[in-house]
């Protein structure tokens, strides 16, 4: 579905920003948006379920002033090809920490990685395999750590035989029950965004959002740990404190933000918010 002329020119804007980078992913390549100047400190980022590098469209430019930004489609999300088991996170976290690997330039220094909602998840699994690597890890809006969430209205599932309104009306609806806390945030991009990458999602992660997938390899990561929250991001709201409690039973020392007035999708609803909040939590660089 083609995109509104002003989404089209916005997304080759930022487009041309980025180098283009892959690496070996099942039978195919996962792709990588580079930004920044070579050499800068690198800052992994990965985005949430039915997504792309898309997640982190108003933050990528502005987040690679001082840094070199490396923001992954995950396996079967986005560009990038299926994994060999798509309900297999480790391995798919196994497939994401070679890939940072491969595409790495800054070889002498540490990456600071964050993972928003199941790329919280994916790069909680990425994680141990990126020891000698990782400089911290950054948790925004995740899920998996077993613990209750409130009861919101159901999302209404993509199908092919939708029209181009049709998928356009329930991307805007979703948006409105998951992602922003504004309806009045949902804008064309977002709903083009929500419409593409839906349909070509192959990767599943609504499922592993209701194990304890991620709380139990915590404490497998030695890198400094932080998680941030939008201060009305449904899928946590009314239960943060339980799980900065679960977070700091395991890592009492975690740093923990929350950015006002946003929903789940916090980057974009509040960017600035949320990228003052971000370089708070991120450790410092020697």
């Amino acid at each position: 579905m083609s995109p509104p002329s002003a989404v089209a020119a916005a997304i080759r804007a930022v487009e041309a920003e980025a180098a283009v980078r892959t690496s070996p992913c099942g039978d195919g390549e996962m792709v990588w948006r580079v930004f920044g100047e070579p050499g800068a400190p690198p800052l992994m980022l990965m985005h949430g379920g039915y997504g792309s590098w898309w997640h982190w469209f108003r933050n990528v430019r502005s987040l690679a002033r001082g840094r070199r930004v490396y923001a992954c489609d995950t396996p079967g999300l986005g560009e990038s090809a299926p994994p060999p088991d798509r309900r297999d996170i480790d391995s798919i976290g196994q497939i994401v920490a070679d890939g940072l690997r491969h595409v790495l330039e800054e070889r002498d220094q540490r990456v600071d990685l964050v993972g928003f909602s199941f790329g919280g998840i994916v790069g909680g699994h990425a994680a141990p395999y990126l020891r000698d690597l990782l400089n911290s890890f950054t948790m925004v809006g995740v899920g998996a750590m077993g613990l209750r969430r409130a009861r919101g209205p159901a999302l209404e599932r993509f199908r092919r035989d939708m029209t181009p309104a049709q998928l356009r009306s329930l991307a805007r609806r979703n948006l409105e029950i998951l992602m922003l806390a504004d309806p009045r945030a949902v804008d064309d991009f977002a709903v083009h965004m929500q419409v593409t990458n839906t349909m070509r999602a192959v990767t599943k992660s609504r499922w592993v959002s209701a194990t304890p997938a991620l709380r139990g390899r915590l404490p497998l990561i030695e890198a400094p740990l932080a998680a941030m929250w939008g201060e009305w991001d449904w899928t946590a709201w009314p239960f943060f404190r339980e799980r900065v409690a679960a977070i700091r039973a395991i890592r009492p020392d975690a740093r923990i933000a929350m950015v006002p007035r946003a929903g789940h999708w916090a980057m974009y609803e509040q960017p600035e918010a949320f990228e003052r909040a971000l370089r708070e939590v991120l450790p410092e660089r020697g």
